[in-house]
């Protein structure tokens, strides 16, 4: 299978991933209040909320992992792409069961300081749900770890449609026993079952393609974590700067506006990110092939992806932003039930603002791809915090546009630095390729 058709099948298999997140939040919904009652899903959510930070035990290693395996391909290095694997696989089950602790024990101390209260569940319902829900996080994390394998092996599309396939069944499973009125630990019990049997499959399936795959604790190695370290440490900024920081200017919207500028800025973005969701779903798959074409040291044909993906990615972001002004006020009166217009100034910079970020992220994929994330995971992170600081300190004084083209201008410097640093970085490698040749 060529690039194209690899990259094409990644982001198809992304887009499916997104339709089983928008199929669940729609669907189980409803259930859960028909079913449990409003009380009884409210204690539902508080209770997950917790262990769901488990999600953020990785810090990177298995993302930097799957780089360095996929520049190993084909290279007859099998036993330091298993080293590399192995070393990120058994780091994941230690870091997510130390968080599972300290998470226990946070949990528990809430609850015997008052602080964490539930209306209709018992403490011990409480705390045996909470157990099996971090038993379920932590599964979903070695979930994600083994998507490693499949980078490596070119069958990224093929992880994502048994990963999104599980988490399907999981969805299906809970409305059948919501519609039969069992309880809530029957339900986590459920999800627990499925996404073991998915972690079980996943590996079965590797094994196929990865024929020296082994999970002997024998081929971990302290040298292999202290190298992917320093990677992970900046992938892990640049995912919290991409990720988090967005929530703490929600609060700080909802500190110094009303709640109905809250829930139309939340509506706005919810629509904006659906185009950054499509072009990022592209960038996932393209970064698995560079990491491939770069330890082949293929860079003509890595700069000829990236720049007609770039064109691609213009394109679509003057279509969409010109579609979005002309169907947005329908949409919403379609999605809200309520006849209102929305400020199209506010479309427009939340729209640039995320199609602006996903433009820089494909140059950002050529350096991520080789674990080589340079200056632009500490930029990113400086600016996105002072851009907090700047947000929170002078949120009630000034108007929403304003700091929403802060925003829209740190997006547009993070482009002008990675056009820099792609600039340099294709000079550089083709000399390198003239000097070969």
């Amino acid at each position: 299978m060529s690039e194209s058709k690899r990259i094409m099948s990644g982001f198809i298999a992304n887009g499916y991933s997104q339709g089983v997140t928008i199929f669940s939040q729609v669907v189980l919904v409803p259930f859960f209040i028909a079913n449990w009652g409003v009380n009884l899903y409210g204690d539902w959510l508080i209770l997950i909320a917790l262990p769901m930070y488990i999600a953020l035990s990785d810090m990177g290693f298995t993302a930097s992992a799957a780089s360095r395996m996929c520049m190993m391909a084909g290279k007859q290095r099998d036993e330091e792409v298993l080293t590399t694997f192995i070393s990120a696989w058994y780091l994941s089950i230690l870091l997510a069961a130390g968080l599972s602790l300290l998470l226990f024990g946070i949990f528990v101390g809430l609850q015997a300081l008052g602080t964490y209260k539930f209306t209709t569940i018992s403490t011990e319902t409480a705390r045996l749900g909470f157990c099996l829900y971090l038993l379920y996080m932590f599964l979903t994390v070695l979930c994600g770890s083994m998507s490693a394998v499949y980078k490596y092996a070119q069958k990224y599309s093929l992880n994502i449609y048994i990963n999104n396939t599980a988490r399907l069944l999981e969805s299906v499973c809970t409305v059948v026993m919501l519609i039969l009125k069992m309880d809530l630990i029957a339900v986590i019990t459920g999800m627990v079952i499925i996404r073991f049997a998915g972690l079980v499959m996943m590996g079965v399936v590797a094994k196929r393609f990865v024929p020296f795959l082994s999970f002997g604790s024998r081929y971990f190695s302290f040298g292999k974590i202290k190298e992917l370290t320093a990677s992970s440490l900046h992938f892990s900024m640049f995912y919290t700067a991409v990720n988090l920081f967005p929530q703490a200017f929600l609060i700080a919207l909802g500190n110094a506006f009303s709640s109905e500028v809250v829930v139309g800025y939340t509506m706005v973005k919810t629509l904006s990110r659906f185009g950054f969701q499509v072009l990022n779903s592209y960038n996932s798959s393209l970064t698995v092939e560079i990491s491939h074409l770069t330890g082949k040291q293929d860079w003509e044909k890595i700069f000829a992806i990236v720049e007609k993906s770039f064109y691609y990615f213009i394109a679509f972001a003057v279509a969409y932003m010109l579609g979005g002004l002309a169907l947005v006020d329908d949409i919403f009166r379609w999605w809200s039930r309520q006849d209102f217009s929305i400020d199209h100034i506010l479309f427009l910079l939340v729209s640039a603002t995320s199609l602006m970020q996903s433009i820089w992220m494909l140059f950002f994929s050529v350096f991520s791809s080789s674990n080589n994330h340079g200056r632009a995971s500490r930029i990113y992170c400086m600016l996105s915090l002072g851009y907090l600081v700047v947000v929170f300190a002078a949120m009630k004084n000034q108007g929403l546009y304003g700091f929403l083209a802060l925003g829209l201008l740190i997006e547009a410097i993070m482009l002008v630095v990675l056009l820099s640093d792609y600039r340099k970085y294709k000079v550089a490698k083709s000399f390198k390729l003239m000097t070969t040749i």
